[in-house]
């Protein structure tokens, strides 16, 4: 049995004479640094940042339903999603600068899924 102090995340019922080589390279998969990071890939990835106050907002937010083909039934129902989907961007934007001071190891971006509401999956039904 492994000890679970070895590593960052408790890994049960895994044997080290089965495994020997495997479980270093899952703690550094579990909770990857800065520098692990930077070696695993090629280049930086290129970071999002929204400014929710400038003009183009809503040729942005535009863009964006076209891009992932979204549409919405009422005029209230587009409000309604274009005012998480800026929340999104607010999120994004924050996360990243954590990331560019190496408060976060990972980076965010905006997806199809950035008019959601907490708790709403795409399928549409919330949980």
């Amino acid at each position: 049995m492994v000890k679970t102090s070895e590593f960052r995340e408790p890994i049960r019922n895994v044997s080290r004479a089965r495994f020997p080589s495997a479980l270093p390279r899952w703690s550094a998969l579990i909770t990857p640094h800065r520098e692990q990071r930077t070696e695993m890939a090629e280049e930086e990835p290129e970071l999002e940042f929204y400014d929710n106050n400038s003009g183009d907002v809503d040729r942005e937010f535009e863009e964006w339903k076209q891009k992932f083909k979204k549409s919405y039934g009422s005029p209230e129902e587009e409000a309604r999603r274009k005012k998480l989907w800026l929340a999104t961007r607010v999120r994004v934007t924050e996360h990243n600068r954590k990331y560019e001071r190496n408060e976060v190891t990972w980076c965010a971006g905006v997806n199809q899924f950035a008019d959601l509401a907490e708790g709403e999956h795409p399928c549409g039904c919330m949980h």
